[in-house]
């Protein structure tokens, strides 16, 4: 379904020619609208470029034209900036070399081509007004670079903490055999129950060997002091282990302690035998603190700075809040990616006055946004970004290949 749909908005935008620009220039009455558009600029670039000496800024009507054509072409360099940066990092580094192939044939190619002599002092004003906007351009980019600044903003999809501290596990070993419905539950209500006939045949046997074993104490008891006390020993023996084994069978029922929502594994179903530690699903209490949970990209560490950052949580579409910076924290899972080394960390925050089961089901994007930087150093971290992407696509691209 999205493919189709982004399929069918692709094809239906009218700055493109596919069929939402003849859609669109039917419905206008505007004939050529492409070619049109593209004379327009071209001539209104030539004459910014020439500070009026060449080209001609849009007549009357025309300046329509003219926002078509800058549209246009700023979508198509979106639509190469996407695939680009898709292709770049893929199939161990030949998309970097058809990216920068590209790159030349488009952008750089055409302003190498031979141009008409127009007379020698008009080549020299051409060539006076290059290096005027090279290095006027340059210089200003250069200025930019160094002296303005622009906050650094790491952002990461967040969910309910439902690995950890939400997550409902099993006790024991046993068999599912009855399992709540996803929703709101009351305090008591049975979430989970399992069974296993090994623990009750335990139970079972226990209770026939205690028994012999409290009538062996009590008819030594008069008799043989030393036997009695080892018959004694053995009976509290025996009723320990009952214990634990009582402990075990009741841990096969698993209730709600408080009102809350509860959200069945999607992967258990009744009959299943699952072991002890065995995720059964997530139940968000109506009390507590909502604790939120996402991944944290290694390589934004170095974005951060000794600064505290300005924490936000955006929950659903448009709900945001702001949180104080003692309730975040970055924790390292004992874990790397044995082909990348890339450490797996993930990123929690507390919201104190929302109930996890208020949240149940409710999208969360957490953002850090840090003092501002100069903007090179959001080059710097951009580059990193894409030299990380590249090295993970060529290590999967390898695994790949050892696969076949």
């Amino acid at each position: 379904m999205f493919s189709t749909l982004n399929s069918i908005l692709f094809n239906g935008n009218p700055l493109i020619r596919l069929d939402g620009y003849y859609v669109f220039v039917d419905v206008i009455g505007q004939r050529n609208l492409g070619t049109r558009s593209s004379n327009t600029l071209k001539a209104f670039r030539q004459w910014v470029a020439s500070f009026g000496a060449q080209g001609h800024v849009p007549r009357k009507g025309a300046w329509g034209l003219l926002l078509y054509g800058l549209g246009a072409l700023a979508y198509r360099i979106y639509i190469l900036v996407v695939i680009a940066w898709a292709l770049l990092p893929t199939y161990l580094g030949l998309g970097a070399t058809v990216v920068a192939w590209a790159a030349y044939v488009m952008f750089f190619s055409p302003l190498l081509r031979a141009q008409p002599t127009t007379g020698v002092s008009a080549d020299r004003m051409a060539g006076r007004r290059k290096v005027f906007w090279v290095l006027g351009l340059g210089g200003a980019g250069l200025v930019a670079l160094l002296f303005i600044k622009w906050p650094v903003i790491v952002s990461a999809p967040m969910t309910l903490e439902a690995d950890g501290r939400y997550a409902l596990t099993a006790q024991t070993q046993g068999q599912i055999l009855q399992r709540a419905d996803a929703g709101r539950v009351a305090a008591g209500t049975v979430l989970a129950q399992l069974d296993n006939p090994l623990i009750d045949a335990d139970i079972e046997d226990l209770q026939m060997s205690i028994a012999l074993a409290q009538q062996f104490r009590d008819s030594v008891a008069s008799l043989n002091p030393a036997q009695s006390i080892s018959a004694q020993e053995q009976l509290d023996s025996l009723n320990a282990r009952l214990q634990v084994l009582r402990r075990e069978q009741s841990a096969q029922i698993v209730r709600a302690e408080r009102d809350g929502v509860f959200i069945p594994h999607v992967s258990r179903h009744r009959g299943e035998w699952v072991p002890p530690g065995a995720r059964l699903g997530t139940w968000y209490p109506d009390t507590g603190a909502a604790i939120f949970s996402g991944p944290y990209p290694e390589i934004d560490l170095s974005a951060a700075t000794d600064e505290l950052p300005v924490i936000t949580l955006r929950l659903g579409r448009s709900d945001y809040i702001e949180l104080p910076v003692d309730v975040l924290e970055l924790r390292e899972i004992i874990s790397r990616d044995r082909e990348s080394g890339v450490r797996s960390l993930r990123v929690f925050v507390s919201v104190a006055d929302q109930t996890p089961a208020g949240l149940a089901g409710t999208p969360a994007h957490l953002r850090l946004r840090y003092p501002p930087v100069p903007l090179w150093r959001h080059i710097e971290f951009a580059w990193a970004r894409i030299s990380a992407s590249f090295y993970e696509a060529q290590v999967s691209d390898r695994a790949r290949l050892l696969n076949r």
